[in-house]
Parts: structure tokens; C-alpha cells; sequence
């Protein structure tokens, strides 16, 4: 029988992921430059950001937040236009905030 551990327990064994996961949970200038930047690049058929799966906004969002700490990925990885549009936006200040502002 396999035995589960609670939430609280798991963060108390690894508070970076709770760092990680308050991330994830609180709307962020990050989450306004991702939503951003897949309006930007979605095909004309994809949803809007806030309508995508919850598992593929995640996606989005890890990419973004990549993007933002370590940059445009090199070697081999493969640069899409998203992560593109976000180190575009990331890159003028004054586009991070009114990506942000359109959030709220």
C-alpha cells in the first residue's frame, strides 16, 4: 500500500517547492508577460490564456519564468516564438508593466 504525504509535510521537506508553487498560485508580472506573449503568438484557433487547460498554462508559464531566469535556451533546445515574445517583452520594462496592467 502505497502512503501519501500531505502537502504540508512535502513543503516542509522542500521549501523551495513552496516558493515554487506560491509562484505558480499568485498572479504575477510573469503571468502577465506569458499571457502576453501567447496572445501574441497563439494561432487564431488556440484560447486565450486564462481559457487554456490549466496543465498547459503551467507549461507556458515555466517556459516564461525559464526565460526570465536563464535567458533565451541555447545549444541543441529549441527556441520557440513564445519564448521569444517573452524575452522581447521581459527585455522593455515598460511593456512587462502594461502587460501587467491589462491583467488587472
Amino acid at each position: 500500500m502505497t502512503q501519501h504525504v500531505d502537502e504540508t509535510t512535502t513543503y516542509d521537506l522542500h521549501p523551495a517547492l513552496k516558493r515554487q508553487q506560491e509562484e505558480m498560485r499568485m498572479p504575477s508580472e510573469i503571468e502577465a508577460v506569458a499571457a502576453e506573449a501567447w496572445k501574441a503568438t497563439r494561432d487564431k484557433a488556440d484560447p486565450e490564456f486564462a481559457e487554456c487547460a490549466p496543465n498547459f498554462r503551467d507549461k507556458l508559464l515555466t517556459q516564461a519564468v525559464s526565460v526570465r531566469d536563464h535567458g533565451l535556451p541555447g545549444g541543441d533546445l529549441a527556441v520557440t516564438e513564445f519564448d521569444k515574445k517573452v524575452s522581447e517583452i521581459l527585455s522593455k520594462p515598460a511593456k512587462a508593466a502594461a502587460a501587467k496592467a491589462k491583467e488587472k
